[in-house]
């Protein structure tokens, strides 16, 4: 699955890949993301919910993991209540971690000068064990991210 190499026009340029891979007998879908910087809200809502549309049509547990290029503003925000509805768990975008790397980009700075929380790992079907941003590797303008899952 490739949400297009560009999603139309209307939707911006952001792009989704996914693999399924199987463990203990059981599939789960697990999605690379990188939703577009430059999209309006709305544009990366829709390049969002394509994604999740693929995982409601494949059925499986899935994991959803990039850049959202939207700073998370805690449980209560729009775009939090829309992921949680649908099923999606938002560890990091509850928890509002910072995952910008502001120590090698002046341009974090000027976008989202609070930094915040634009990388996420989503899951539905899967439980986090335990999450946590990896702020000691310094080899992007984000951090990496790390998440166990109770499968």
């Amino acid at each position: 699955f490739l949400c297009n190499t560009r999603y139309p026009e209307e939707l911006g340029n952001g792009l989704a890949v996914r693999a399924v891979v199987e463990i203990r007998g059981k599939k789960y879908a697990v999605y690379s993301a990188h939703l577009e910087l430059y999209a309006t809200p709305k544009q990366r809502m829709a390049q969002l919910k394509r994604i999740f549309d693929d995982a409601d049509d494949l059925g499986h547990p899935a994991i959803i993991g990039g850049d959202f290029n939207f700073i998370a503003e805690g449980r209560s925000s729009r775009t939090s209540r829309f992921i949680k509805g649908q099923g999606f768990d938002d560890p990091f975008g509850d928890k509002k971690e910072s995952t910008i790397n502001d120590r090698l980009t002046d341009f974090a700075h000027v976008i989202f000068p609070s930094g915040g929380a634009l990388d996420r790992l989503l899951s539905r079907g899967v439980m986090p064990r335990k999450h946590r941003v990896l702020d000691s590797v310094k080899a992007s303008d984000h951090y990496p991210l790390m998440a166990e899952y109770y499968l």
